[in-house]
């Protein structure tokens, strides 16, 4: 069972969902971190960015719902961290390929965690 924090960025928009969303999205995130340990991966170990630019390479994604949760960590380690969460993906529509978003994200992405999810045994 591995941990999973989020920084005030994504735990600011996560605030403005709905109470429902909000459960969806943080049960969804915290079940997949508690289904990976050290020895063994998860599926937050099996969404890689593959059109990043390389300084943005160990992003990764997971559709939760309709909104898309951005973060970084690796079961090895046995820590993920929650970023960024964009609402509301629209069919069609890719940010990964649009360099102000991978900016966006970039910048997100440096900022500390703030709160524990769930952690690791």
């Amino acid at each position: 069972m591995c941990s999973i924090t989020i920084n005030q960025k994504a735990d600011s928009t996560l605030n403005d969902q709905s109470q429902k969303d909000k459960r969806m999205i943080e049960s969804r995130m915290i079940g997949f971190a508690q289904e990976a340990s050290v020895e063994r991966t998860g599926a937050l170990d099996i969404a890689p960015m593959t059109r990043m630019p390389p300084d943005l390479k160990n992003i990764r994604k997971k559709t939760v719902g309709r909104h898309r949760v951005y973060y970084t960590g690796h079961h090895s380690k046995c820590t993920y961290n929650i970023f960024f969460i964009k609402e509301y993906k629209k069919s069609g529509v890719n940010d990964e390929d649009d360099s102000s978003f991978q900016k966006l994200l970039g910048k997100a992405m440096s900022q500390l965690s703030t709160r524990t999810l769930t952690t690791s045994d």
